[in-house]
């Protein structure tokens, strides 16, 4: 559960790579009018980022597998480290336990 999700492969957007293609088109001209690329470049920028699949939880997920793997060894439950790596814990109706990790998946 403190794996990373696998990330597929990114795509971005049609217009993303329209405008990439115009932006390419423009920087090939002898002359290039900066007035008119900026603006583009920031749109195409716009469109890319709305695709983007990097998520908070991502950094937080590789941190908690960081923290756990210094902790293998553990003959005891660390207080500290339950304390930074869960969110909350669940009791279930059976009596058993699951506890909410601060990447939020449930183990």
């Amino acid at each position: 559960m403190a794996e990373p999700e696998p990330v597929s492969g990114q795509s971005i957007s049609l217009q993303a790579a329209r405008l990439t293609n115009e932006i390419n088109q423009m920087l090939n001209q002898r002359e290039v009018e900066p007035d008119r690329l900026l603006p583009l470049i920031l749109e195409c920028a716009a469109e890319k980022y709305k695709t983007c699949r990097i998520r908070e939880s991502d950094h937080v997920t590789l941190r908690l597998l960081t923290l756990f793997q210094e902790h293998t060894e553990d003959k005891e439950l660390d207080r500290e480290l339950f304390e930074q790596t869960v969110k909350q814990v669940i009791l279930q109706s059976d009596g058993s336990l699951r506890l909410r990790l601060v990447n939020d998946k449930v183990v």
